[in-house]
This record gives C-alpha cells, structure tokens and sequence, in this order.
C-alpha cells in the first residue's frame, strides 16, 4: 500500500517547490471517475433505499420505483375517472 507524503506548506517551500507546482502536484493526483459516476450518484439521491448500493442493485431498484410510480399514475387517473375529477 502506498502511504501519501502529506507535506504541509512550509515543507514545500524548504524543499523549493513554488505553490504552483504543489496545486499541480495534487491536481495529478486525483482519482479518475467514470463519467457516468455522477449520474449513479444522482439515482442513489432520488430513488428512496439506494444508498450505498452496488451499481447492478442501484439499476434494479431504479427500475422498480419507475414501474412503482407508473402503477401510482394509473392508479390516481382511475381515481379522477370514477370521482369525476
């Protein structure tokens, strides 16, 4: 495992690296997400019960809750019909 050299600012100055090149430093270090990363972050906020889920299970209750939702509408329509609404 690879430990992070964590070097607060004044080390980095004694050592002669300008802020600069510290920002860019830990600008290349960031960790690559896949672009659909923050799309499966936005389902795991609106779809009640899918935090901390794998993405398969996150798929699955995404499409139960749209067909969920579905059986709602229709139901509300058969509602007005009946009522007159």
């Amino acid at each position: 495992m690879f430990r992070r050299n964590r070097r607060i600012p004044e080390q980095h100055a004694a050592r002669g690296l300008g802020t600069r090149t510290v920002q860019m430093l830990r600008r290349n270090r960031r960790i690559y997400q896949h672009p659909i990363h923050g799309r499966i972050q936005k389902l795991e906020q609106i779809v009640p019960g899918c935090r901390q889920l794998d993405t398969g299970s996150i798929f699955q209750r995404t499409a139960d809750y749209i067909s969920f939702l579905q059986f709602q509408v229709k139901l509300m329509q058969g509602l007005c019909n009946v009522y007159g609404l």
